[in-house]
Formats: C-alpha cells, sequence, structure tokens
C-alpha cells in the first residue's frame, strides 16, 4: 500500500471530503439503531480536520502527519485567525481518532452530543469554505459535482 502525503491532493479534494465526513456524521447522529453517538462524533472530527487541511494547502502551507485537530490548527497563520479562535473548535477537539477503536467510548457520551457535534461540525466546514471563497481559491474537483 502506497502513503500518500496530504500535498498529493488538492484543497478542494480535502474539502469535498470534509463536507461528506460532516455528513456522514449527520447521517449516524441520527441513525440510532445502526451506530451509537460515538461514531457521529468520529466523523464530525474527520470532517473538522480535513476541512483544516484543505485551509492549510491553500495557504501554501505544509500540513503534518496528525490527526490532531489542535496541532493541525496551530499549523495556520494568523491570516486565518478566524478559524483559528473559531467557536467550533472547543466541541470538536474533543473528538480524535481515538474514539474510533471498540474501546474508544467516551464516557457519557450521549445522542444529543452526537446531533451537536455532528451541526458543528457541518458549521465549521462551511466556515472554512467560505474561507476558502474569500480567497479565491478554486473549489472544484475534476470529475465531481462541482466541489461539493
Amino acid at each position: 500500500m502506497t502513503v500518500r502525503a496530504d500535498r498529493d491532493f488538492a484543497p478542494a479534494a480535502w474539502l469535498r471530503s470534509a463536507e461528506q465526513h460532516a455528513g456522514g456524521a449527520r447521517l449516524f447522529a441520527r441513525k440510532r439503531d445502526a451506530a451509537q453517538p460515538r461514531h457521529a462524533c468520529f466523523f464530525a472530527g474527520v470532517a473538522a480536520r480535513f476541512a483544516v487541511r484543505a485551509l492549510i494547502l491553500a495557504l501554501g502551507r505544509e500540513t503534518r502527519e496528525s490527526d490532531d485537530l489542535a496541532e493541525l490548527i496551530g499549523l495556520l497563520p494568523e491570516e486565518a485567525a478566524s478559524i483559528k479562535t473559531h467557536p467550533s473548535l472547543a466541541i470538536l477537539e474533543r473528538y480524535g481518532p481515538e474514539i474510533e477503536y471498540p474501546d474508544g467510548e467516551i464516557p457519557g457520551l450521549s445522542w444529543a452530543d452526537a446531533e451537536l457535534a455532528s451541526s458543528t461540525a457541518e458549521g465549521f466546514v462551511a466556515a472554512i469554505r467560505a474561507e476558502l471563497e474569500k480567497r479565491g481559491i478554486d473549489l472544484t474537483v475534476p470529475g465531481s459535482d462541482g466541489g461539493r
């Protein structure tokens, strides 16, 4: 298996994947007979990390092989201050990759947390989309439906 670096993908591809993961979080939060709250929260965390990767790369920066949202946010320059201080981060930073594993349950995690995580991820990803559009970044992914 070939490991690909973040820079192997265009910012638009990272953003599209972020939007898809945010949608997946929403579906998991509503599909209570087929999922647990941690599944929605995990997808919300992935959506946030992928969206930040899109912004980092669009700003011409290098990312790190990291699944730590706080570390990725730290790679953003001050010109992205509105994202670095976005109020959604306090919620989304709780949902790292460790909740993906069978023993990764966060004690007390509820369906309300899953709903909050999924809606927060959608808002955060939308904020990054708006930031990229404001900067004139091409968000079209070749062969897709216009980047969404």
